[in-house]
């Protein structure tokens, strides 16, 4: 009997895990002003990292690599590029290296 507990605790834990989301972004806003203060969250946590959105967002992507968390499936090549060309923390894949490439030779 002792042995279906710790299974059935060892099964809640595991379906808590599967449940994880993805850290992000939530901007609260009061009135009609244009600022607003960021917050990252995650699971059932909201942190506080400001009011400027760029420093926000390189705080959630140094999030994902202090806690290695991986990033949503449907953003990596987002993030790929990001972290690749942005922010030069990794190598990027070959389609965000041609995208940089593009960029870099648009002229205006």
């Amino acid at each position: 009997m002792e042995d279906l507990l710790v299974n059935n605790e060892e099964d809640e834990i595991l379906s808590q895990k599967s449940k994880n989301i993805q850290p992000f972004l939530v901007c609260f806003v009061i009135g009609q002003t244009k600022e607003g203060q960021f917050y990252i969250k995650t699971d059932e946590n909201l942190i506080s990292v400001g009011n400027d959105p760029v420093i926000a967002f390189d705080i959630l992507v140094k999030l994902h690599y202090c806690f290695d968390v991986q990033f949503a499936s449907d953003l990596l090549t987002f993030y790929d590029f990001i972290t690749g060309c942005i922010m030069g923390l990794n190598i990027p894949g070959a389609s965000c290296r041609a995208l940089h490439t593009t960029l870099c030779n648009i002229t205006l």
